[in-house]
């Protein structure tokens, strides 16, 4: 990413690890997320925060491994239920739901 005069980037990189995911959705939620943490005030951890709770296999291990799994994830999700876009999200993990 570009820098800011100050030294911070400008700007954001989005790494979807599944290349199957509707972007539109996903960018749609990344939103969600990024104004609640605005609304909420939410901080984010720094990168050593996120090291030492997230350790790499730790944070691999919090990832779905199927696709099965990665839908009964989202199906159980209170972020899902509640976003601004629920709607598309049930009806893309009805059609999800039935490829597994």
């Amino acid at each position: 990413l570009p820098l800011k005069a100050d030294g911070r980037p400008d700007g954001f990189l989005l790494r979807s690890p599944d290349p199957s995911v509707n972007p539109y959705l996903a960018f749609a939620m990344l939103l969600e997320a990024g104004l609640n943490g605005i609304e909420n005030q939410l901080s984010l951890p720094s990168e050593d925060e996120i090291s030492e709770s997230f350790g790499e296999q730790k944070m691999t291990a919090l990832l779905p491994g199927s696709l099965k799994e990665a839908v009964e994830t989202a199906q159980n999700s209170e972020f899902i239920r509640t976003c601004g876009c629920k709607e598309i999200a049930g009806y893309y993990l009805q059609i999800e739901a039935r490829l597994v």
